[in-house]
Formats: C-alpha cells, structure tokens, sequence
C-alpha cells in the first residue's frame, strides 16, 4: 500500500503508504485475563479490559471464552483486496491514457478505488496498536519496550520493502507510530478519551485536506482510543457504519459535483474525494457485517486479514512478477488497454491464490509466517511460542 492519495494517477502525489494492519495493521491483538504478573497498569491502559475483545497477540494463549472482533479481520482483508489493484498502476508503471483520455479500467481505479483504502488500513494500525498496548501492560512489567519492539520490527521491514515498492505505507507506521501512539501511553487515564477523540478528529480534518500520510496521525490517534477505550465493537456496529457512510457520501458527493472528476491532481479536493469515499467504504461493508452475508463476507476476507502482514508483502513479490510478461517480454505493452486489461485480471488471480494459501494455512498454524515472526520480535520470548494449532 502506498501513502500517496491517489498513488496511482499520472502526476499523482509523490508518495512517502494505510492495516495494518492494520499494518498493515496487526492481526487484532487479544483481551486475555490479566497475568500472573503484578505490573502497575500505565496510565492510558483502563483498568479492565473489555470484554468482549480476544487479543490474541499476547505471550500466552488467549484464555477460555475470549474471541476475536471478526469485524477487524474481515475489515482489513477488505482493504487488503483494494490495495492491490491501488498499488499496482505505480509498481508496474502503467500508462493510463488510451488516446486524449484515460482508458476505462484507469478512470476506474482513480474514481473508486485510488486513496479510498489506505486510510482503513491507518485506521485498523491505530486500533490493533491499542489493544495490543492493553496486552502488553498486562504480560510485560516494561510495556513500552514491549511496543518499542514492535514498531522498530516494522519500521526495518519497510525499509527493506521499500527497495522493492517505492512509497510503501509500513515504514511510515513503524516511524509515526513511535512518534504518535507511543507518547499516547503517557496520558493519564481519565484524561484519555476527551482528549484523544477531540485530538483525532481535529487531526484528521486537517490530513484530509492534504492526504496521503497526513492522514496517518488522526487515524492512529482515533484508532488508539478506540482499541484501549473498548468501543471498538460498538463503533462496528450499524448506526455508527451509517453515520460514517453518509457523513463520507456527504464529503465525496461535494467535492464530485463542485469540482467535477477527477478533482485536480495533486490538490487538497483529490485527498477530500478519497477520504470521503473511504469512510463510505468502510461504513458500508461494516452495515453488511450485520446482514445476512455476514457469514459469507468473513470467509472471503476475514483469512486474508488475518494473514495481513503476510499477504501484503507477498503481494508486491507477485505484482513485479507481473513485470516479465508486460515489460520484459512485451507480451502485452502496459500502454494499452490490453495491458490493463491483463494485470487486473492478474491482481484478482493474486488475491485468490491469497486466499486460498491464507484458508489452508489457517487450519494448520494460529498465525501467518511474518506475523509470527513480528510476535516473536515483540516479546522475545525464551520459550515456544504457540504457533501450530493442536490437532
């Protein structure tokens, strides 16, 4: 994923990059019992963990009767499936104009799909961050170097993605992750939640105006209030998805029939555009969690959210293959149509085999490769850690 709103358009930002994650964000940490441990809880910590969240990220296995939130799992592999076909007109330098104009699958992907998931991706980072602060403060008598661990893990896995994908988002999550949610662990409890809702909001509105990474500090910011204050299920839940889509189809229909589409490039009404039509995304899909495709939405995005980390990094491995048949053998010139044509089609193939890998690899393994690797690095722990399931 790319930080750049939109990162695809010709002369589009410049990007930095948006899930976690959630990180991409991580994998949505658990709510266990507390330890047997006696570490004074930090300041931002609630002195009791909501219930109804599994964090399953701690050291030890989540307890008996704790669960995930499905919504995030489901919610980050939706914006994993929009990332890819955002990121690959810049990874594969596709040429999006077809004679004076851009061709149809171009004009597609900048009005629909362009800027609208990074900012999901900020959002859930936030989220899994808070609730994986909450289990650290109970497993950890140093939580922050618990975090610290954490977000320097991806911040030197950026590094190394970047020489691949140019503009990509974790580095910068590792990066303003340091800088933004770990200080937010140093608010006083009670202190938390009018400042950090009043803080995120206020920061937001200003990083939509210029988007790509601008947005990342009032989406970490909202994100980390809503993993440790408990609210994440109940900001999952319908009336506030509704409320979100219209304030978002508000945002997206003013900036679209103001100033036409697509808005000029590089200007602060493309960022708007995005952004409004992100929270319409998220809103919506979150409204049809609650209908009766909720069974089917969760099996089609819920194992590819939860091998987030994974997927994504494998993705762009799998793009640039894309790269022998359109510019190395020229099978198909990326200047056309055809080519288009060809690598959507090979990004929907991608996700798919993404599917069925994260499916398979879910019924034999708690977590994916890379995210077991990031949950190593995060508590260093001596012993095993729990990785294959029990048969």
């Amino acid at each position: 994923m790319t930080t750049s709103e939109p990162s695809s358009r010709p002369a589009a930002h410049t990007a930095p990059a948006p899930p976690p994650a959630a990180t991409l964000p991580a994998a949505t940490p658990p709510v266990a019992a507390p330890p047997h441990t006696t570490a004074a809880p930090s300041a931002a910590a609630p002195q009791a963990a909501p219930a109804q969240t599994a964090l399953l990220d701690s050291p030890a296995p989540p307890p008996a009767g704790s669960r995930r939130i499905g919504a995030l799992d489901a919610v980050r592999g939706f914006a994993l499936g929009g990332i890819i076909f955002a990121n690959v007109p810049v990874l594969l330098r596709l040429n999006p104009q077809d004679g004076d104009g851009l061709n149809p699958l171009a004009a597609g992907v900048y009005r629909w799909v362009d800027g609208h998931f990074f900012p999901l991706f900020s959002l859930l980072f936030g989220i899994g961050f808070g609730l994986m602060w909450l289990s650290a403060t109970r497993h950890s008598p140093r939580p922050r170097l618990v975090m610290l661990r954490r977000l320097g893990f991806l911040t030197l896995l950026g590094i190394g993605h970047t020489l691949l994908h140019p503009g990509e988002a974790l580095i910068y999550y590792g990066i303003l992750g340091i800088v933004v949610l770990l200080p937010l662990t140093f608010l006083p409890a009670r202190t938390v939640a009018p400042i950090l809702g009043t803080a995120g909001i206020a920061l937001l509105a200003a990083g939509a105006w210029f988007g790509g990474p601008a947005l990342i500090p009032g989406l970490f910011v909202l994100g980390f209030w809503l993993g440790t204050s408990g609210q994440v299920a109940r900001a999952f839940s319908p009336f506030p998805a509704l409320l979100l889509m219209l304030v978002g189809a508000a945002l997206s229909g003013y900036v679209y029939t103001a100033n036409g589409f697509p808005p000029t490039v590089n200007s602060s009404f493309d960022s708007l555009y995005a952004t409004g039509g992100a929270a319409v995304y998220l809103g919506a899909f979150v409204l049809l969690l609650a209908s009766p495709l909720r069974g089917f939405l969760h099996a089609v995005f819920a194992p590819l959210g939860r091998l987030a980390l994974t997927n994504y990094i494998t993705a762009t491995l799998l793009l640039l293959a894309m790269l022998i048949p359109t510019q190395v053998l020229g099978i198909v010139p990326t200047d056309t149509t055809a080519g288009w044509q060809l690598v959507m089609a090979g990004c929907v193939l991608i996700l798919a085999l993404q599917w069925v890998f994260s499916t398979l690899w879910l019924r034999a393994f708690t977590q994916g490769p890379l995210e077991w690797v990031w949950r190593k690095v995060t508590w260093l722990l001596a012993r095993p850690l729990p990785f294959r399931r029990a048969s």
